[in-house]
């Protein structure tokens, strides 16, 4: 059985802290555990601020601070800055445009290329 993702948030480290043992007890009940090695902590902040240094548990394990976050395929960085995530984006979308550029030469044009894509549930 897997939860897969969900996000916790809080305003201060000890709110997370909270919630991260709760989660931690939630889990210990129903038979689940968090994978520490994929569960990162990011403190979104300005500049001018210092990233927590607050030792973040769930149960007996550690999880690490990190300064960027990938969310609904989107690049976030601690400071928030949508520069970093429109530069992201429009990197994918070049070599998606690319991809389909090639595709279209290589059956002599736009108007032979069929696109279809299909979602499995």
């Amino acid at each position: 059985m897997y939860a897969d993702d969900i996000k916790l948030i809080a305003e201060n480290e000890e709110n997370l802290q909270f919630v991260l043992t709760l989660l931690s007890d939630w889990c210990g009940v129903n038979g689940m555990v968090v994978n520490p090695t994929k569960s990162h902590i990011i403190h979104f902040r300005p500049q001018s601020v210092n990233r927590t240094s607050f030792n973040f548990t769930c149960g007996e394990h550690s999880l690490q601070v990190v300064g960027r976050y990938t969310y609904l395929g989107l690049l976030l960085n601690e400071y928030l800055d949508y520069c970093v995530t429109a530069k992201c984006v429009a990197q994918s979308v070049g070599r998606a445009l690319g991809l389909l550029i090639a595709k279209c030469k290589a059956v002599g044009g736009l108007l032979n290329l069929m696109i279809v894509q299909c979602v499995l549930l």
